[in-house]
């Protein structure tokens, strides 16, 4: 019976989760540490909810506020609440939809997918390889997350006409990225935020993380590769066997062979050449060069709205030159769009959760909570306790700079009560969190990776479970051997 049962569809999946934060609430005391603001500000609790204060938490500031529970109507309005502060990214995916709905309609894909076919035929696992090391590399180095979105309708068509099934695909994205931020080095979204609150510098212990970053990307590029090989040689082993699969944009994928001997026409390359560096642009607009201590390159710090309006007019663009009348054009871009929806709307739903819990006050109650647990360790295992901590509050907070701003203002001063360095606080902060976002279930990414790629949430996690552990494992013997050896490169 276990063997045959699925879980419900993402989005009933997301909803039980709100309905248990709402449950928490209910249950869980309410509380708020002071909140310290940008001009060195403290402003007490109860005034920080009551006027919305934003800034970061104040050790041993916590106090016990008045219950705000949180009850079916909040349930049901937490999704709504949680698109409206994720509009951005959810556009973000309508315009990479509708971008790559026009380039379908002039053809270019068909084309260019089925002569890259050719060329790449025999050599797809050096390429799950390379891709596995590029989408890793982006982790680690700016935090490449919402970004992957734009690749998943791109490398579907590529790897399943190769042979390969649509897990390789969010394997080699999802996995690839996630495992990079795990690990990650300059990553200034996490690395960055984090050292910024612990008081030290972004390249403490970077020799740690980078050796983790090698190990771990490169496990999860052999795992990857051998999954797509037993796939490749016998679809049935395929962990989406029996799954009637269809993708949207792939409607006319049974021509991708037909065309892989066509030559791509002038006006069909340069819409390739246009809709490649679209990708390659995004790539370099969103990566805070400045922070990485980088100036010979401007940082632009693009973000959701610009690269939204980038996406629409590089559809507009690639339209043009193709030659495509102005409302072929339009209803392309409107499909394209269409086909992603269900991805855009599921990414403000995970919000939700997260609204829930600030609401019902609780959020900093599980903090508080935390604290206590590992405040009184010895250092090996405080550390480790820390890193499963992290592992657990990622659950509810996903969001590696938010959970930064949120806990390392509290976790940080306790390195010199245990007697470890804060490079340690920081290193457990990102591994504990980084395990869990390959997988989590409140994670926009994730179960917006899940329904691009037609994967059950379920099959996910099952197909990562090793790599969930190898993962743990590692980052344990890293902690331990970083506390007992006092050696932190």
């Amino acid at each position: 019976m276990l063997k045959n049962f699925k879980l419900p569809h993402t989005f009933a999946i997301l909803f039980v989760i709100m309905a248990f934060a709402a449950i928490l609430t209910n249950i869980l005391p309410a509380g708020s540490f002071a909140i310290r603001t940008d001009d060195g500000t403290v402003v007490p609790p109860m005034l920080a909810v009551e006027e919305g204060t934003e800034g970061t938490p104040v050790p041993n500031s916590y106090e016990v506020l008045p219950s705000r529970p949180q009850g079916l109507f909040a349930v049901l309005e937490a999704p709504i609440t949680g698109l409206k502060e994720a509009i951005g990214i959810s556009i973000f995916i309508l315009m990479v939809g509708g971008l790559i709905g026009v380039v379908n309609k002039t053809g270019a894909i068909d084309i260019g997918i089925g002569s890259l076919m050719m060329k790449m035929r025999g050599r797809e696992k050096l390429l799950i390889t390379i891709l596995t090391f590029l989408f890793s590399l982006g982790g680690t180095v700016y935090g490449m997350c919402e970004e992957t979105i734009a690749f998943y309708p791109l490398l579907l068509p590529i790897m399943i006409k190769a042979g390969y099934d649509s897990m390789v695909v969010m394997g080699v994205i999802m996995g690839g990225s996630a495992v990079g931020v795990l690990a990650s080095t300059v990553n200034p979204f996490a690395i960055g935020v984090a050292s910024g609150f612990a008081g030290i510098s972004l390249g403490n212990g970077i020799g740690t993380r980078l050796i983790l970053w090698f190990v771990l990307t490169s496990i999860i590029a052999v795992y990857l590769s051998r999954y797509a090989k037993k796939v490749f040689d016998n679809p049935e082993k395929s962990l989406l066997h029996g799954l009637n699969i269809e993708f949207p944009f792939m409607k006319d994928s049974s021509s991708f062979e037909a065309h892989a001997n066509e030559k791509l026409s002038v006006r069909q390359s340069i819409v390739l050449v246009i809709f490649s560096l679209s990708f390659v642009f995004m790539t370099y607009s969103v990566i805070p060069f400045v922070d990485l201590g980088i100036d010979f390159l401007p940082t632009l710090g693009w973000w959701f709205s610009e690269l939204s309006a980038l996406f629409m007019v590089m559809g507009v663009i690639c339209g043009i030159v193709a030659g495509l009348p102005h409302r072929d054009t339009i209803d392309s871009f409107l499909a394209g769009m269409g086909d992603v929806l269900s991805t855009a709307i599921v990414v403000g739903f995970a919000r939700g959760i997260v609204v829930i819990m600030n609401d019902g006050l609780i959020t900093s109650t599980i903090l508080n909570w935390s604290v206590s647990i590992v405040e009184p360790l010895g250092s090996v295992l405080f550390v480790n306790v820390l890193f499963f901590l992290n592992m657990v509050l990622t659950l509810f907070i996903t969001s590696t700079s938010g959970l930064a701003t949120l806990t390392m203002p509290i976790f940080a001063p306790l390195a010199d009560l245990v007697g470890i360095s804060k490079e340690l606080i920081i290193n457990a902060f990102v591994w504990g969190s980084g395990v869990t976002n390959i997988v989590a279930p409140t994670s926009g990414i994730v179960m917006g990776a899940s329904l691009l790629c037609k994967v059950p949430y379920e099959k996910w996690f099952k197909f990562m479970l090793p790599i969930l552990g190898i993962c743990i494992l590692v980052s344990i013997i890293f902690l331990t051997l970083s506390v007992v050896t006092g050696v932190s490169i």
